[in-house]
This record gives structure tokens, sequence and C-alpha cells, in this order.
């Protein structure tokens, strides 16, 4: 009786795999790429470089000269496009910043004074002060973009030419373009500093002649943002705030909860008076001179005989010479500056009403304070608010405005967060190589588990099987047919 044969248990791996041998092979040869990849993919993981920001928030221009500098220097970078930043190795970044710094790059597109640094001799003069018009702008520019609000800055100078033969010198001008980061339009301080800056750095230029537009073409000038160029009026508004302040600060000891708001004119007189005066004085009395006395004659002096009579005696007195009239004098020249206080004028509205002594009280603390003068015309006027009047229809001062809340743009994306994502991605990476080789593994004993696959029958098996079978059937057969 013939049995099956079955494999030993200490047959391969192989044979305990499901299928054919063809598709055994096909299973372990995948089931080995897929841990070998899972491995090489966790190996580089863990060994590659950490990536630090080197450059961030620039234009296509810029980037691509930064990445070609990097190129030429055999740095590795990569390019984040969400925050349009160049990331270096972390070991590398220091002398990839040196490097860059010294290769002289033109970012932003902006020529300053290193336009002078390879410059011909021969050169006109008309040549010399077009690129010295040039590197102005562009230094202006790129002090512009360095400010935090500020994305992109062009600058554009008309420097007049100077000489002694003209009476009317041309004051030099500039128009500023600005290009805020984000949405948000630049404050009011921002625009005054942009104007004082630009100023400053032109020699007779004042702030007034700086023009600024923004990216949609809207001028904000200085006399539009309530600062004049005019120093006499600026003088003025110094005073009175001054003044204001001072006062202010007063009212609120006196009057403590109670508000009120206070408002200075003053009249400044700008007249430059020269003043001449002449004085005489009076000259010292001085000694008439005395006449001599005459000498007294010899006793028994006698003149010898045959002699010439003597001389003739002098004069018994001589008159003196006059003297002469001196007339002393004093000439005083007096300048007065221009810029004295002509007249003050004081408004104190209060917010409650108050008493008689209180009101005094505050009327003599804002006389000595303001140093009100009778003589010239100075006026204090106190009065309360009209509970009926709304607050805004009251004229505040200047000083008791509240600062205006000049909007900023939107921070850039920080280096750290830029950092993360990256550092996100790795572990991403990470995650999925672990989770192939957890599957791997279950998948593999699994396999193990499972018991050893029936065994093909060969042919002369199977025809000793079928033949089995008929005599099994033919004995079958006979037993029923017999009675």
């Amino acid at each position: 009786m013939d049995t099956a044969t079955q494999s030993p248990a200490s047959e391969g791996l192989l044979s305990r795999l499901p299928g054919d041998p063809r598709q055994r092979q096909i299973l372990v040869a995948v089931a080995l790429s897929l841990l070998i990849f899972a491995l090489l993919l966790g190996g580089y993981l863990m060994l590659r470089p950490n990536y630090i920001v080197l450059f961030r928030g620039l234009k296509p221009l810029d980037a691509a000269a930064v990445v070609k500098e990097l190129e030429k220097e055999k740095i590795p970078y990569r390019y984040d496009e969400a925050a349009n930043a160049i990331l270096v190795p972390e070991g590398e970044s220091k002398a990839a910043r040196i490097k860059l710094g010294s290769a002289d790059l033109r970012l932003q597109d902006v020529v300053g004074l290193e336009l002078f640094k390879d410059s011909d001799l021969g050169l006109t003069e008309f040549a010399q002060k077009v690129n010295y018009q040039r590197a102005l702008q562009g230094e202006v520019a790129r002090t512009l973009m360095s400010l935090e609000e500020v994305d992109m800055a062009r600058v554009h100078l008309t420097l007049p030419e100077s000489s002694i033969f003209r009476r009317d010198q041309v004051k030099p001008k500039a128009s500023v373009t600005i290009f805020p980061k984000g949405s948000a339009p630049l404050g009011e301080d921002s625009i005054r500093g942009i104007q004082k800056l630009v100023a400053a750095s032109v020699p007779g230029m004042a702030p007034g002649d700086v023009i600024v537009l923004d990216q949609r073409g809207a001028a904000a000038t200085a006399d539009e943002i309530g600062e004049v160029s005019d120093p006499k009026f600026a003088l003025k508004q110094a005073i009175e705030r001054s003044y204001e302040k001072k006062i202010s600060e007063q009212l609120a000891r006196v009057l403590r909860e109670t508000g009120a708001t206070v408002s200075v004119n003053a009249e400044i007189n700008f007249d430059q008076v020269q003043t001449t005066r002449e004085t005489g004085v009076a000259p010292a009395a001085e000694a008439t001179p005395r006449a001599l006395p005459p000498l007294p004659a010899v006793a028994g002096a006698a003149a010898a005989p045959g002699a010439a009579d003597p001389l003739p005696p002098l004069p018994a007195s001589a008159a003196a010479p006059a003297a002469p009239v001196r007339t002393n004098r004093v000439l005083e020249q007096i300048v007065s500056a221009p810029g004295t206080v002509r007249r003050l004028s004081v408004a104190i509205v209060l917010e409650r009403e108050q008493p008689a002594e209180v009101v005094e009280k505050v009327q003599a603390v804002v006389a000595a304070s303001a140093g009100i003068d009778g003589k010239r015309g100075d006026v204090v006027s106190i009065v309360v608010r009209d509970p009926a009047l709304p607050v805004a229809a009251m004229a505040a001062p200047v000083a008791a405005l509240p600062a205006l809340a000049t909007p900023r743009a939107q921070p850039a994306a920080p280096a750290a967060a830029i950092s993360a994502a990256f550092a996100a991605k790795d572990a991403a990476l990470l995650g999925a190589a672990g989770a192939l080789l957890l599957v791997g593994g279950v998948a593999w004993r699994a396999l193990r588990r499972r018991g050893p696959a029936p065994r093909r029958l060969s042919d002369h098996e199977r025809d000793q099987f079928a033949a089995r079978l008929k005599r099994l059937l033919h004995d079958q057969g006979d037993a029923h047919v017999r009675p």
C-alpha cells in the first residue's frame, strides 16, 4: 500500500511558503528588497546633516545669485519655495555667510558705492557725476530695505549743479517708492522717518523735499501727515505742545480723577530787531596850569663896563595855552533774537463742575506754570464741558490725542519654523520606514506559523492512487450485486 511522502521538518523555509517555487522566490526577493530599502532609508535619514536658514524672503533674482555662488563654492543647499528661503547644512552656515559676504553680491539689483571699486580714471566729469548719483541712490535704497516694514524700495534723486555765480540755488529733491511687506500701508511715523533719513543723506535737502509713494502710487508727503517743513511753524507747534504738556501734568495733580483738556495758542515774534544806542559822557574837570614865578634878581650884580644891555626881563606872567575839549560817547548795539513769545492764550475745559475754590486754584496753577503775564495780554479761560454735547464735538489738544496704531506687516516665517518643517518631513519618512519593517516582520512570522503545504503527487503516484480507487469501487459493486 503506497503512502504519500511528506517533506521532513528540516526542509528549507522556501518549501513552507505557498505556491510554486517561482512564486516563493519572488515573494522572498520582494521581502528582502523592502527590508534593504527600509534600512537604507533609515540610515540616510539618521546620518544626513541638519539644514538651517541662510537667507529668506529673497526675490527670484537674488535667490539665483546666491545659489550660483553656493554652487561655485560647492556648498550643498536647499530651497524652500513656501518661505523663499535658502537652507544650508548647519556645520557650513558660518563659512557660507563669510564667503557670500566677500563675494560682492548685488542683491535686489541695487548698485551702491562699490561702483567706484573698479572705476576708470579716464571717465569724464559727467560720467563721474552720474555714477555718484547712482551709488547714492543705491545706498539709500539699501538702507530703506533694511527696515522691518519695507520689502523693496526705489530712490530717485535730483541733484542740481551748484555754482557760485548763481544767486538762487536750486534745492535737491528726492522721490521714494516703497513696497511694504504684506498689504498693510506704512504708518505716519514710518513715512516721516523715511523723509528725514533721505533728507539727511543728501546735503542741502529738507524733509519736505522728499516725496514718498506707496505700491499703489498714492503720495504721502510731510504736509499730508501733519509734518511741516517751515521752521517757524514747527517752532510754534513745539512751544505750544511744551506748554500743553506742562499744564496737563500740573492739572492731573490738582484735579486727579476729574479730567481736563488743555489747548495753548502762542503768538511768536519772529522779527529780528537791532537797536543802536549812543550816549554821551561829560569829561572830567582838569586843573588849570599855573604860571611860574619870576626868578629873583641877584643883589650886587652889575653889568660889566662896556658890555651891552642885558636881555629884557621876562614878563611877570604868561597866558597858559587853552586845554583841548574832549567828548566821550558810548555806542550800544542790541540784537533781539527771533522766536520770543509775544502773547499766550490758554483754554482749559473741565469735564465736571468744580467748586469756586478749585477753579481759582486751577487758574493760579495754570498762570504759574505757563508764566502768564497780564502786561503782554495773556489770557487764561476755564470752562466746563456741556454734558449735552458729545465728546467728539469737543476740541482736544494735540498732546491729548491718542497715538495712531500703526499696522505692521506680517513677519516672515522664522528660521526655526522652516527647520521644524523639514524635521517633520524627516519624522514622517522615519515613521513610514518603521511601518514597513513592522508589516514585513508580521508577515514573516505568520508564514512561519503555517504548517507545511501538501506535496503534489507525481504521475506514478497518481496512477497507483487511481488503480486503488478503481479496485475499491469494484469491490463495493460486487458486494451489492451478491444475493
